[in-house]
């Protein structure tokens, strides 16, 4: 897999070519986690607990007010306020035994990216390196591996979190009232048109982002070598790659701002 399993890698970046989220590429992305099972399987086990954990505090309020205040029951007053306290800070501890879990993991596989995709690099042929700007490889193994971190640390646990948040969410209100339910749940279908509009339009803007940093990376490791200082000096050009050099800058701040604010209305 180290060499063959990048075949494309540098083409990657157009908008034109989507990913396809196949059988294959789900097992290769998986056997990037094999090595750190255990962590993987132990981050899983404490989402669950904190999804878990976070209906306590709804169950424990109910109690509050449709028990221990309207029979002015001041014990089980405290301890249902004891548990409304607790079980958010027992969260919040199991949240930072899982950070850092996610770190660990996900700063593993980004180590193990970066060493593999750099020996595949040493094995490619002289044309490649004529081809492709020597920038464009730096950003490659800097800036794009480095979205594995945010990916494994970030996305991901948020996504199974919030999968598991909702349903067992779902399951206490439906045991509540399943009337009221189904009524509270009527809006979701009219969300999913406009998230999936944004997240598509998410996806070209990351793309675009990804191509505005290559850029900049390629301008600054051209002009900043020994041989592009010296030809910049003896020609004068300072004022030109200044301004060169901030209008990529520009260019790459106005895609940051974009996709940050993409979705926020």
């Amino acid at each position: 897999m180290m060499h063959g399993g990048f075949h494309g890698f540098w083409r990657s970046g157009r908008p034109e070519e989507r990913i396809t989220i196949s059988r294959a590429l789900v097992l290769r992305i998986l056997g990037y986690f094999k090595p750190y099972w255990r962590e993987s399987a132990l981050v899983l086990a404490i989402v669950g607990g904190i999804s878990a954990i976070g209906l306590i505090p709804p169950l424990l309020l109910r109690n509050l007010i449709d028990v221990a205040i309207p029979q002015a029951d001041a014990r089980l007053l405290t301890l249902l306020v004891a548990g409304m306290v607790a079980a958010p800070t027992f969260a919040g501890l199991l949240g930072v035994v899982q950070n850092y879990l996610n770190t660990q993991i996900s700063q593993r596989v980004m180590f193990d990216l970066r060493n593999e995709l750099y020996s595949h690099v040493q094995s490619l042929s002289l044309r490649f390196f004529t081809s492709v700007k020597t920038g464009e490889i730096m950003s490659r193994l800097n800036n794009d591996v480095s979205g594995v971190s945010r990916v494994v640390g970030e996305t991901v646990t948020q996504t199974i979190m919030q999968a598991l948040l909702l349903i067992t969410t779902l399951a206490l209100m439906l045991g509540m009232d399943w009337r009221l339910t189904l009524l509270s749940v009527v809006i979701v279908p009219l969300l999913y048109a406009p998230t999936r509009r944004v997240g598509a339009r998410r996806y070209d803007l990351q793309h675009e982002a990804q191509r505005k940093q290559a850029d900049l990376t390629s301008m600054m490791q051209e002009t900043l070598n020994i041989s592009g200082f010296v030809l910049m000096k003896a020609f004068g050009r300072e004022r030109f790659e200044e301004q060169r050099f901030t209008d990529k800058n520009r260019e790459l701040m106005d895609v940051q701002i974009r996709a940050s604010m993409l979705g926020r209305t």
